[in-house]
């Protein structure tokens, strides 16, 4: 039961935390009543395939890590219980980490942005 639900937490982590990078993409995009300049499209072209980037990223380090963590026998087709169940532990701890570093990104960026924002105010 256990086993089972940590596969799907570990995928809805992973997109919501690639979603912070798309997240920035639509800030720049404003309330989407006015047409996207070019630079502005390529800003957001060069955002689509930083994410790709970090999603293929995030995907090879964490396979790396867990299988150099919990895989110990080779001697079968198939992971054992143990194996298993440290693969979905290690998923579920490497996930909800990165979902917490972007989260305090995605702050630090809103904060920069209030402060630039704060300062062309003042200007």
């Amino acid at each position: 039961q256990g086993v089972g639900r940590g596969r799907g937490e570990a995928r809805g982590q992973e997109r919501a935390g690639m979603a912070g990078i798309a997240g920035m993409g639509e800030a720049i995009a404003g309330d989407g009543q006015r047409e996207l300049g070019e630079d502005e499209k390529r800003y957001l072209a060069i955002l689509d395939k930083l994410n790709v980037q970090e999603s293929v990223k995030l995907n090879n380090s964490l396979s790396y890590r867990c299988f150099n963590d919990c895989v110990t026998n080779f001697r079968q087709k198939t992971l054992d219980d143990k194996e298993e169940l440290c693969i979905y532990r290690c998923v579920d701890k490497f996930l909800a980490h990165h979902s917490r570093v972007q989260g305090i990104y995605a702050k630090h960026q809103m904060m920069m942005q209030k402060a630039a924002e704060d300062m062309m105010a003042e200007q």
